[in-house]
């Protein structure tokens, strides 16, 4: 495997949104696994601290 030891960021922030760059891609076609889950864990997250915060959830 030729894989750089660090491929720098998978995704880019465009105004409201991110934007997938080439090495999101994995080998199997289409976005999957640590990459996109990253994503979803730092878009979720301020809202899931706050309702720990809150006692609520």
């Amino acid at each position: 495997m030729n894989a750089p030891a660090d491929p720098g960021p998978v995704f880019r922030r465009e105004g409201d949104s991110w934007q997938a760059l080439p090495q999101a891609q994995g080998p199997f076609g289409g976005m999957h696994g640590g990459a996109v889950a990253a994503l979803c864990v730092h878009q979720y997250q301020p809202g899931l601290s706050a309702r720990a915060r809150s006692g609520s959830g």
